[in-house]
């Protein structure tokens, strides 16, 4: 999986979305984001993200979660733990 984390938009790229999913805080030491998907909301169902990345050691854990509107249920949720490297800059 591929995670685009772009410090001049204060957005990260990645897991699925469409939408945007913005960041939150961010120091030293971690990266808070959290967003949702306009293309999955619905009348009924919200899907939405929220998640942290440990900037020293590169674990990125993230929570993706459909819900339900109206009964506020829990219809879906993906767990995500993932160690991230840091690309080469190209120039």
């Amino acid at each position: 999986m591929g995670i685009i984390v772009n410090f001049s938009d204060r957005t990260v790229l990645g897991f699925g979305f469409s939408g945007t999913i913005k960041i939150t805080s961010m120091n030293e030491a971690i990266i808070a984001f959290e967003g949702s998907d306009p293309k999955a909301l619905t009348q009924v169902t919200d899907w939405g993200i929220r998640g942290i990345v440990d900037r020293v050691t590169g674990i990125l854990e993230a929570t993706s979660t459909m819900s339900n509107l109206e009964t506020h249920e829990v219809l879906r949720s993906t767990v995500y733990s993932l160690k991230c490297k840091p690309t080469q800059r190209m120039f």
